[in-house]
This record gives structure tokens, C-alpha cells and sequence, in this order.
């Protein structure tokens, strides 16, 4: 029942990835006006804070571990899409005491909704470059136990406009690791953005 669930889990993360883009472009062109007025910026930058919690399989190896960071620059495409990259250091605790930190590069594209302004949903999928270190420290240190992967993610993320130029965000991120099933959970992350 464990496995067909996670089977489950896993096709049903893959059919999201694959229809999201498809949705998000197929808007009629009379509707897609832009959402976040043409008055603010196109381009954002976050510095955010995460907790990651471990998933399936990977809480047999990880528990949760401290508090990593991450920056973000985004691009608002100005029909209904943001696209960007990011870099996130993801922290865990292995079972037996040690820190594994998971310097991760990635790229992600969102639709945006508006619920009232100055508040909107952020709703897509993330691709994800995984490096898996024995400690956020240097030296910098690869992890022999773990190789790297490359990861997906659905994302939900809420921005709120404090001014035309400063916003916060709070984020929702389910990832999982494509190679192997030992580095899957769960992301929350808050943090402020800047827009020029």
C-alpha cells in the first residue's frame, strides 16, 4: 500500500508538471491583461528563509534540520507568468547527528493570480540541480553518501506588495529528487523581495 501510494504521489506530481505550462499559455489573449499593474516593476529579487522537512522515503535517513537561505531573482512576463532562477541551501539531519546541506540551483516559472491587491497567488513548477554537502561550511565538502540530482517541484507561493517596490512572500514547495527517492519533502520558506 506504501509503494502504490508513493507511485500515486509521484504521477500525480509529474501530470501537474506536465499540464501546468500548457494551461498557463493557453489563456485567451483578450483575458490576459496584465495582473500586477503596469505601474510596478519587472524585475524582483528575495532573500528568503526556508525549513525543510523530509518526505516518504527520506524520512527514513533525514529529520528536519536548521534553517537555510536562499535568493531568488524573478521576471514578471506580463501575461499572467514569472519566470526566474534561483539558489537555496536546504539544511537536514541525518539520523545519526551529522548536517547534510543541499545546495540546490533552480529554475521556476508561475502563473500569477490576483486575489485583491496587493495580494496575489503564485502557482507553478520548479526544476531543481541538487548538490548534496556534508555541512553548509567551508571547506565545501561533497557528501560521499548521496549523489547529486536533478529534482521537480510544484510550488505555491503568496506575494504581498508592501509598496510598488518592496513585497513579502510566503512559499509552499513539494520537491522530490528524480535519481533516487532518498531526498524528497517539504519546503517553507518566507521572504522580502525588492523590484526594479
Amino acid at each position: 500500500m506504501t509503494r502504490l501510494r508513493r507511485h500515486s504521489y509521484s504521477l500525480l506530481l509529474l501530470g501537474t508538471l506536465a499540464c501546468a505550462p500548457h494551461s498557463l499559455l493557453a489563456q485567451d489573449t483578450a483575458k490576459t491583461a496584465e495582473i500586477i499593474p503596469d505601474p510596478y516593476p519587472k524585475n524582483y529579487t528575495l532573500l528568503q528563509v526556508n525549513l525543510n522537512q523530509p518526505a516518504a522515503r527520506s524520512q527514513n535517513f533525514f529529520i528536519r534540520g536548521k534553517e537555510g537561505f536562499g535568493v531568488s531573482y524573478s521576471y514578471y512576463l506580463a501575461r499572467r507568468l514569472i519566470v526566474g532562477v534561483n539558489f537555496k541551501n536546504r539544511m537536514f539531519l541525518k539520523k545519526n547527528g551529522q548536517n547534510l546541506s543541499l545546495m540546490t540551483f533552480g529554475n521556476h516559472t508561475q502563473g500569477v493570480f490576483r486575489l485583491y491587491h496587493p495580494l496575489y497567488l503564485l502557482l507553478g513548477t520548479e526544476w531543481n540541480y541538487m548538490i548534496p554537502m556534508a555541512d553548509f561550511k567551508l571547506p565545501m565538502i561533497k557528501d560521499p553518501a548521496f549523489t547529486t540530482e536533478i529534482g521537480v517541484a510544484a510550488t505555491a507561493s503568496l506575494w504581498y506588495f508592501l509598496t510598488p517596490s518592496w513585497l513579502s512572500e510566503w512559499k509552499i514547495q513539494r520537491w522530490k529528487g528524480t535519481k533516487t527517492s532518498r531526498l524528497d519533502g517539504w519546503e517553507f520558506s518566507i521572504g522580502m523581495g525588492y523590484g526594479f
